[in-house]
């Protein structure tokens, strides 16, 4: 069987130029484009895959967008492999799901928002009630529990640190009911434990349960050590979110649980208060800790993380320190009030994960309760931002070993070296040439040229890089998208809730259309394109500069002032803008509108 040149860069120990060549011309080919699309025409298909293919820049892959794309094409491969050939029968047989759920979870949902932990609403929760339907996990989430269990559990007794996994499941496929469904088997599986072994049964909010129901899952058969520990201690979940999803967490958390299976806790943005959190009712509460969910925003991380001088060097007292070490206390009467102080947690979840890629004081707050938690679950659609050290930084939260201490450090110095010296080993010429092929590339013009060499020289450095990092991770890596298939070879995506993708046309006036015009001939103009070179530029010049002219015509960046009335509108209308402004008026003004259908003449 014929080698895909993807996965030749995959496996390489050092990837060469032709090895680039040949994996960017296999994705562009048009016969890998109908792969893409099996179930469509062949016309369609290959049309398809090509807009597809052209959205894989071929300038560099310092860019995010170029390392991201190999990183997706490498994880689809496996994402549960021992797992994905099971039906839901034996899925369910495995984990101890019956019906497709842990027996933490509610029966129902409801269709229209009712929660059942709302005494006004708790009655309505009844299989005759049309607004219910039944609540359980999709195939894929459970498979995602089943591979995330294999990674805790283990068959030898070695307490120390179990390395995180990275959900980096695409956005829509239910990385939040996957960790959900995690958390509740594992707190199923500590009662297995305790009832066992005579230490207790399940009291407070959850004497409820019914113990018939406690009995080993199968998976645990071969596994009998809980993160190298010969029991699951009974300590607390803490879950990181973006401050604009804390209310979705609690929602869901309310929706997927049964009332009163677990206690929802939402730790306080005010420092005064940080201290007082453990003297409320957390203290007070019967319920056993493991039954305890603590929410947590990114900003009250980065505001604890306050605690610690993050200046590298003598100047904030970290010489000689590793990246994940931990950094120099500035506020010490502050630190034994933050949330990691001399506290366990079971697990920790870290939603939106790479928004702490940086090393900033919320990276290391977030590292402190991730040293602190024996299961650490970090969960991102996007977990490649803006270059390979985001997933080296994301590899340090996780406590993967390949990326910790000084050894971490070193490997990345050695990489980052490499990099820079091939880029200036780059002439003036090779910066035109390369920056004018990634204008044409950017800017929809066809291109039968090939990549100036000593880009590819780039490029070549750059994938050894992420090949280094992907073997860190050590599969410790779950991605599925969209189009991943399950055991009976379907997309998952069919499992999912339907959805309508509508495309809305935007027709630029001839005003705009002269503006843009002229905005990227000074772009691509010979006093600029060699400057493009350089990511930074490139964002700054093409996106903000070019790119912002087709929403803000009329604007400068970064300078969008307030626009005051409806008369001075007109004045600097963009179609863009007010497209959006017809389509989010149209759904805002009654829920009971249809979809919004657009015609040039609206």
């Amino acid at each position: 069987m014929e080698r895909h040149p993807i996965k030749d860069i995959e496996e390489a120990d050092e990837v060469g130029a032709k090895m680039l060549r040949d994996a960017t011309k296999a994705v562009k080919a048009l016969r890998t484009a109908v792969a893409w699309f099996p179930d469509e025409e062949t016309k369609l298909a290959r049309k398809r895959g090509a807009e597809r293919a052209r959205k894989i820049k071929t300038a560099s892959l310092v860019a995010p967008g170029d390392v991201e794309e190999i990183w997706a094409l490498g994880a689809k491969r496996s994402w549960g492999d021992g797992w994905r050939e099971m039906d839901n029968d034996k899925l369910n047989h495995l984990l101890q799901f019956p019906g497709g759920k842990p027996a933490l979870f509610a029966e129902l949902r409801s269709k229209t928002g009712l929660c059942a932990w709302d005494a006004d609403a708790a009655s309505t929760f009844v299989r005759e009630n049309e607004d219910m339907e039944p609540l359980f996990l999709l195939w894929h989430q459970r498979v995602g529990v089943a591979a995330i269990v294999d990674k805790i559990w283990g068959s030898a007794l070695n307490e120390g640190n179990t390395p995180g996994i990275l959900i980096a499941d695409e956005v829509g496929v239910g990385k939040t009911a996957l960790t959900m469904g995690t958390i509740a088997f594992v707190i199923d599986a500590y009662w297995v434990q305790e009832v066992a072994a005579g230490r207790g049964k399940p009291a407070g909010a959850t004497a409820s349960i019914n113990l018939t129901n406690l009995r080993p899952a199968p998976i645990l058969a071969e596994r009998p050590y809980f993160a190298g520990r010969d029991a699951i201690p009974n300590l607390p979940h803490v879950i990181i979110v973006p401050n604009s999803l804390i209310n979705q967490w609690y929602s869901e958390l309310r929706t997927f649980f049964a009332p009163g299976a677990v206690e929802i806790y939402r730790y306080p943005s005010a420092e005064s208060e940080f201290g007082d959190f453990w003297n409320g009712p957390w203290a007070t509460s019967a319920t056993p800790l493991i039954h305890r969910i603590i929410l947590v925003t990114h900003s009250i991380m980065a505001t604890l993380g306050k605690v610690f001088d993050t200046r590298k060097g003598l100047a904030g007292h970290n010489s000689h320190k590793a990246s994940d070490e931990t950094r120099s206390i500035r506020q010490r009467k502050q630190a034994s009030k933050c949330l990691w102080a001399g506290r366990e947690f079971l697990s920790i979840s870290i939603d939106e994960v790479h928004e702490m890629r940086n090393l900033t004081a919320g990276f290391y707050a977030t590292l402190e309760v991730t040293k602190a938690s024996v299961i650490k679950l970090l969960a991102s659609g996007t977990p490649l931002y803006t270059g390979p050290m985001d997933l080296c930084n994301i590899g340090r939260l996780a406590r993967i070993q390949h990326f910790m201490g000084k050894e971490g450090d070193a490997r990345d110095k050695d990489h980052i070296k490499q990099l820079r010296a091939a880029r200036r080993a780059m002439t003036q010429e090779d910066k035109n040439d390369a920056a004018a092929h990634t204008i044409r590339l950017m800017a929809g013009e066809p291109t039968d040229d090939e990549e100036p060499e000593a880009r590819l020289r780039i490029r070549k450095v750059t994938s050894a890089w992420i090949t280094n990092i992907k073997r860190g991770y050590a599969g410790r890596v779950i991605r599925r998208t969209v189009d991943s298939k399950t055991f009976d070879n379907k997309k998952i995506n069919d499992t999912l809730t339907p959805y309508k993708m509508i495309i809305v046309p935007v027709h630029l006036d001839d005003t705009e259309l002269d503006i843009n015009k002229s905005v990227m001939a000074q772009i691509t103009g010979s006093s600029l394109v060699a400057t493009l070179d350089d990511s930074a530029s490139f964002n700054t010049k093409f996106y903000l500069d070019g790119r912002t002219k087709v929403a803000f015509p009329h604007h400068t960046s970064p300078t969008y002032p307030a626009v005051k009335s409806l008369a001075e509108w007109q004045t600097v209308k963009s179609s863009k803008v007010d497209t959006l402004v017809n389509v989010l008026g149209w759904h805002l003004e009654n829920d009971e509108h249809d979809i919004f259908i657009w015609s040039k003449q609206k």
